[in-house]
């Protein structure tokens, strides 16, 4: 798009870039090379379909905002962000959110509502300062119990994701407190559910030796035993 690089715009002096209803495919290239300037970026209402690579490039940006897209999804270099705050992606057609963000830790809210999610990863568990999650009107079929931990979360929004009923019930889904206290329910389930698989693993391996340790003493017992009937018969009753 380095046709269109005249008419776009350099940040304010407060960081800001506003691109809206532009009609835009694509993000133009030019915006790639303000990683020293960016601040908050404001692509919202156009017809972006993908976001390239160099996004990892605006590394002091702190708000991202590209709502009423056709995104489909992010790179992962959008973990390179170590500074965003902000994330605005709802009404697009978003499928997979990269496992990457969860190493975005200055995350404190992300709206990625009415988009095709299935799922969202469970790294934003990594995300200490995320404190608002908006998944609404999505496709979900699992929500990650272990995003419960992450430590001041307080506001989840999966509002309308009725593939996710066997979870959260669909009338509760819009209640933050019923779906944190029930993800931490599942999420400790799990967690003892992994140690009772451990436990059992060791069990096995330990009654596995105990067998091959068993085997090996009969295996003994049957070479004495044959030994034994080798020699002379006035030896055998020693």
């Amino acid at each position: 798009m380095e046709e269109y690089d005249d008419l776009v715009p350099t940040p304010g002096v407060d960081g800001i870039l506003e691109l809206t209803y532009r009609g835009w495919n694509l993000v133009d290239d030019v915006v790639w090379t303000m990683g020293r300037e960016l601040l908050v970026l404001n692509i919202s209402f156009n017809s972006i379909t993908e976001f390239p690579p160099e996004l990892g490039d605006l590394m002091l940006l702190k708000e991202l905002n590209c709502a009423c897209n056709k995104v489909t999804g992010f790179p992962k270099q959008i973990g390179k962000l170590k500074h965003l705050k902000i994330i605005k992606a709802n009404g697009n057609k978003i499928t997979r959110i990269p496992d990457e963000i969860g190493m975005c830790k200055e995350l404190v809210t992300i709206n990625i509502g009415e988009n095709l999610l299935q799922t969202v990863p469970a790294t934003l568990c990594q995300c200490a300062k995320l404190e608002e999650l908006a998944v609404c009107n999505n496709r979900l079929s699992f929500f990650p119990p272990a995003i419960s931990q992450s430590p001041k979360l307080k506001k989840v929004d999966l509002t309308n994701n009725p593939y996710l009923q066997h979870m959260i019930p669909v009338k509760l889904q819009g209640n933050s407190d019923f779906i944190l206290w029930m993800c931490a329910k599942w999420w400790s389930h799990d967690e003892e559910s992994a140690l009772v698989r451990a436990c059992n693993k060791d069990y096995e391996a330990m009654i596995d030796r105990a067998r091959r340790g068993g085997k090996g003493i009969i295996e003994e017992c049957e070479k004495v035993h044959g030994d034994r009937r080798l020699l002379p018969t006035s030896f055998q009753g020693a």
